[in-house]
């Protein structure tokens, strides 16, 4: 329970972050297929949702470790590594997550 509650249940500033683009989104695509027709609230709600739902997915990944490896490509390129290897960057941002 301790894992499922520090991955999904951390902030609600997160929460009232995504309500705040859901609601962005919902209202672009309101503005576009107009106020009128209930197809249009149905298309605004489902594109609200798979917007967040695919954003979620990609901040768990990413809150899980699996943007690493990119990370340390990015401080290779740029000459300022602090560690030495991949596993030693990993453990480091590990430790740092926790």
């Amino acid at each position: 329970m301790n894992t499922i509650k520090r991955l999904f249940l951390h902030s609600p500033r997160h929460y009232a972050i995504a309500a705040g683009i859901g609601l962005a989104v919902a209202a672009a695509v309101l503005t576009k297929t107009g106020f009128v027709l209930l197809f249009g609230y149905i298309d605004a709600l489902t594109t609200a949702g798979a917007v967040l739902v695919l954003l979620g997915l990609l901040m768990l990944t990413a809150r899980l470790g699996a943007f690493d490896v990119f990370a340390f490509a990015l401080t290779t390129l740029h000459g300022s590594r602090r560690y030495p290897t991949l596993y030693d960057y990993t453990e480091a941002k590990g430790a740092e997550r926790k």
